[in-house]
């Protein structure tokens, strides 16, 4: 493996890591909620907006569970569920 390829996986790796993602652009995630929680709320809202899905109720429930000083497990464990109602929403209701 040459050095330029070896830099660029571990560059990606690193960002993976770091919970880098595509949905970057709440700040009330970014400055309010716990860093385990927001690295779990960013991936699923990331792949949420990937299908066409608003991620808004999931960041709500973050930022409610954050505020009432809830279990970061119980807040994910929300967050996952949120976005398996809404995934099967869309798979009843169709795209529309």
């Amino acid at each position: 493996m040459t050095r330029f390829r070896a830099g660029c996986t571990l560059a990606l790796v690193t960002l993976v890591a770091a919970g880098w993602t595509r949905f970057t652009g709440d700040p009330r995630i970014e400055s309010r909620v716990d860093s385990r929680i927001r690295m779990v709320v960013a991936a699923i809202a990331d792949s949420l907006v990937r299908e066409g899905l608003r991620p808004e109720p999931l960041v709500q429930y973050a930022l409610e569970g954050t505020e009432k000083r809830g279990n970061p497990d119980l807040i994910v464990a929300g967050v996952r569920k949120w976005a398996r109602d809404l995934r099967r929403a869309r798979a009843v209701l169709g795209p529309n």
